[in-house]
């Protein structure tokens, strides 16, 4: 019964954690790939490498909060302060 309620927990909890992230569509507008490499590259190290984990290796976020010895819940803050500073960075140039 222990096994199985705590592998119902989790499931929970990935589940609402899946749900928690927003999607980041950027759009065509938004700037080149080197524009977005150039806002992935002034990140702070940690989001950065998060970042780069997630995406461009292709890791899900438990596989990188392993990779680092993190706490899910810090990758995922640490995922979602990249989005907002790299949106907001984007989003000044595409106003320039």
């Amino acid at each position: 019964m222990t096994i199985a309620r705590r592998k119902a927990l989790r499931a929970l909890q990935s589940r609402r954690a899946e749900a928690a992230l927003p999607e980041v569509r950027v759009p065509e507008s938004a700037g080149s790939d080197e524009e977005l490499m150039e806002a992935v590259a002034r990140l702070p190290e940690q989001e950065r490498v998060v970042v780069m984990l997630r995406f461009f290796d292709g890791r899900e976020v438990g596989e990188v909060a392993v990779i680092l010895g993190r706490p899910e819940g810090t990758v995922r803050k640490q995922l979602s302060r990249a989005y907002e500073r790299m949106r907001g960075e984007m989003m000044r140039e595409m106003t320039k």
